[in-house]
């Protein structure tokens, strides 16, 4: 069988705790992760360099998910986002879907 390079994870998420526990869980399973605390810095880094999918919180600082979904929509439509919050709701995971997500996750979603 033969081996693809691992796609590049970029990970947006500002509680430490929970980005690194993720970071961990994708690099177990063998793929590359960017981790970021903040979307502003994660946009930054999607101008030098597209990965194979962008993993984000909805709540942060700075530049929240929503904001870094948008830029990512202006740029690149086919880039598969995943949208993850701990305060959402059904309506809210209906229109992130209807806006283009690939996914939208309910947190706390690890054991």
């Amino acid at each position: 069988m033969m081996q693809n390079a691992p796609e590049k994870i970029l990970l947006v998420e500002d509680n430490l705790a929970f980005r690194a526990a993720l970071a961990d869980s994708f690099a177990i399973a063998g793929l590359e992760v960017e981790v970021h605390d903040d979307g502003k810095s994660a946009l930054a880094s999607l101008s030098t360099t597209l990965p194979g999918v962008v993993v984000t919180d909805l709540r942060m600082p700075r530049l929240d998910g929503n904001d870094l979904f948008d830029a990512i929509l202006a740029r690149d439509r086919e880039l598969p986002v995943i949208l993850m919050t701990g305060h959402g709701d059904i309506a809210m995971a209906v229109a992130a879907l209807k806006r283009g997500a690939f996914d939208f996750v309910a947190k706390p979603f690890m054991t």
